[in-house]
């Protein structure tokens, strides 16, 4: 319709749009549009360029994310509300990602925010003490640093947590 309209009015035109590549991965674009016409004012076709945007509308999403979680600070919003806009924001920007904030409470994982898992992850992960060998973040719990995992299959961290793997479909932490 656009092109249609273009080619009719004569006048270029620019926009963006998201598109999804054969591999699943979704890109942002912006088109610019010109109207090629002959010596005699006959549209003959339209020429136009495409520049890939993604980056900079990601990097536009995190400042709009990181606004939001600042104004819930800065109004003093419960901190489960602070810990999902931190784990949506984390979504948004990556969207083959589950975010999960765990918090440590009496020596037992809490859940702070895992919007995209079912609530019977967080209850599952609420029964998990803090120890060795009871997942990744278990073991960043213990000793106050980032762990991560690429693979939870193979990974001695998560060897007593396989079965909560499988069920959940968790693969890296």
């Amino acid at each position: 319709a656009m092109f249609t309209r273009a080619a009719e009015s004569r006048e270029s035109f620019s926009h963006e749009t998201r598109i999804v590549r054969p591999d699943g991965e979704i890109r942002m674009l912006f088109d610019k549009v010109e109207v090629l016409e002959d010596a005699n004012g006959v549209v003959t076709g339209l020429a136009g360029a495409c520049l890939d945007i993604t980056s900079r509308k990601l990097a536009e999403m995190l400042e709009h994310d990181r606004s939001q979680i600042l104004e819930q600070v800065a109004q003093d919003e419960p901190l489960t509300g602070i810990l999902l806009r931190v784990a949506e924001a984390l979504e948004h920007q990556r969207r083959d990602l589950h975010a999960c904030l765990l918090l440590v409470r009496n020596g037992r994982l809490v859940c702070g925010a895992c919007p995209a898992m079912p609530p019977e992850f967080a209850a599952a992960i609420e029964n998990i003490p803090i120890a060795d060998g009871n997942g990744s973040f278990s073991q960043a719990a213990m000793t106050s640093a980032s762990v991560l995992v690429a693979d939870t299959s193979s990974d001695a961290s998560w060897k007593n947590l396989q079965g909560l793997c499988r069920e959940f479909q968790i693969r890296s932490c």
